[in-house]
């Protein structure tokens, strides 16, 4: 369990969940990849290039439930408000 610095209450840690992201035969010598932080503060993280096959990403984000509130997910590749979270897949610049 993790203390919150307000109060000093213990909030449970969120738990992870693998995802993956499948890109079917996005066009050939482009650059792909996911999207990790917010607004004009981001980066582009595990780059890959195409070459007309599938592409395929997996990462970790974070799983939070509690007894009166619905699952949500959050972590830096998540991205949108709660009740329509999403992740960016984007292509890159070489």
């Amino acid at each position: 369990m993790s203390t919150s610095a307000a109060g000093g209450r213990a909030e449970p840690a969120p738990d992870l969940v693998t995802l993956r992201i499948v890109l079917e035969a996005p066009p050939p010598g482009v650059d792909f990849g996911i999207q990790q932080g917010r607004g004009s503060i981001y980066e582009t993280i595990a780059k890959q290039r195409s070459a007309g096959g599938d592409l395929s990403f997996e990462f970790e984000v974070d799983v939070k439930s509690g007894p009166r509130e619905p699952t949500d997910f959050g972590g830096p590749i998540v991205q949108g408000p709660r009740g329509a979270r999403f992740v960016y897949a984007r292509s890159a610049k070489a």
